[in-house]
């Protein structure tokens, strides 16, 4: 019942989502779906969590302390950061990290030279916005 009672919710939020074939999930209170997580443990509370997947956060920690340790960014790696930070934004986040996507846009036509200590800090401040969403 769950099940069908979610990909409901999920048909009037306009997300697309498979309900039949291999792709298709048996919901549960928390599951992934979409390259984010769904936690529904507090339905009867009236709300419920949609965070990006542990996977998607550890992979955007893992790029962006690799470039706080080189102290620089080449335009693929802006832009690939600038992609993952706006699927976040578009699709469960509203504009909680809307100002990083702008952020990492600047370095990603190439005309900008970041300065080390600032590429540093923004990384850093990224990181932590990126696990204070975590749930």
């Amino acid at each position: 019942m769950l099940t069908l009672a979610f990909s409901v919710t999920l048909d009037l939020l306009g997300w697309e989502h498979a309900k039949e074939g291999d792709r298709a999930l048996d919901f549960s209170e928390v599951f992934n779906l979409l390259g984010v997580t769904f936690n529904l443990n507090n339905v009867p509370l009236g709300n419920f969590v949609i965070s990006n997947k542990d996977s998607r956060v550890e992979k955007l920690c893992k790029m962006l302390e690799d470039i706080e340790t080189a102290g620089t960014i080449t335009v693929a790696r802006a832009s690939e950061i600038q992609g993952l930070l706006n699927f976040a934004v578009s699709f469960y986040m509203g504009k909680g990290l809307k100002h990083l996507v702008s952020a990492f846009m600047q370095f990603t036509d190439g005309q900008r030279n970041a300065k080390s200590e600032e590429l540093r800090c923004l990384c850093a401040y990224a990181k932590s916005m990126l696990f204070s969403q975590k749930t």
